[in-house]
């Protein structure tokens, strides 16, 4: 991607930062005190890049989470987000395309939590503001909101689906068996529908676990994680994926960096997939 058109990524962030000054892509398990307020911020961007069809893409997407604590089990949650797409047509020229994520507030709450465990359950709903539009850039935002669901390997991608309200529930469970050594696991199910005036898709059901791992070595923790996601629709299909990651860890600071590589058809490496990757950066505070 040239680098004058990393202005226009500049411009997205600076914007989608203002417009969603709360959010996190999941409940922060290590925000355990009980005071009330504010307990968690966490910004995720990612980032990806292809050919397809002799166009070549560039698309960043970011997604942002707040936790606002009101109990000492219960917490409310923000999620928002956005994508930019960078198209270059035949021409040489490139066209840049944003749409919105949809927004998701839920909530969740503690079952337990000791040294060695951590329950939580959360839910929440989606409104449909991933709107594609009618005019001539609608084919566009669709291919955005599109791959930004693919480079979370469909991950909570009812947050990406055009003109979908949708509903999710779930669990995690993280478990210390050793003072660096951490497991997590986690399980959600969601359902959509449309609200369809520009586009003709129908609702979907979802399924989704992931679990992963992660090793403390001073301030750096390593790990990976295995994800899969499970829809059904008018045609059903899986999506696995792994994340290797790493991290600097400080006591209310944190620094991440994941690599998803999309394991099997249809975004994966193999077979007829489309080989959709994406680097994925996070920082998040916890208060």
């Amino acid at each position: 991607m040239p680098k004058s058109h990393w202005s226009w990524v500049a411009g997205f962030l600076w914007v989608a930062c203002w417009a969603s000054s709360a959010g996190a892509q999941e409940p922060c398990l290590e925000s355990t005190e009980d005071e009330l307020g504010l307990s968690c911020v966490s910004v995720e961007l990612a980032v990806t890049e292809s050919s397809l069809a002799r166009d070549n893409i560039g698309v960043t997407s970011l997604s942002v989470l707040g936790g606002l604590r009101i109990d000492r089990r219960w917490e409310l949650w923000l999620r928002a987000g956005g994508v930019l797409l960078l198209n270059e047509g035949a021409g040489g020229d490139w066209t840049p395309v944003a749409a919105s994520a949809n927004p998701w507030v839920g909530a969740s709450y503690r079952l337990s939590s000791t040294p060695q465990r951590t329950v939580r359950v959360h839910a929440g709903a989606t409104a449909p503001l991933a709107y594609p539009g009618s005019d001539a850039q609608a084919g566009l935002r669709r291919a955005a909101l599109a791959w930004a669901a693919g480079m979370h390997g469909l991950w909570d991608a009812w947050l990406w689906a055009p003109e979908q309200m949708g509903a999710s529930a779930g669990a995690v469970v993280e478990l210390r068996p050793a003072a660096k050594l951490a497991f997590r696991l986690r399980a959600d199910v969601a359902g959509t529908f449309s609200i369809g005036t520009a586009t003709s898709d129908s609702g979907d059901l979802y399924g989704q676990w992931a679990a992963e791992w992660e090793l403390a070595l001073g301030l750096a923790r390593i790990g990976a994680g295995l994800q899969a996601v499970f829809v059904t629709s008018d045609s059903d299909m899986s999506q696995w994926a792994v994340t290797p990651q790493l991290a600097l860890a400080w006591p209310e600071v944190l620094l991440r960096v994941r690599w998803l590589v999309n394991l099997d058809e249809p975004l994966g490496y193999q077979g007829a997939g489309m080989d959709v990757w994406a680097l994925r950066f996070g920082a998040e505070v916890r208060l």
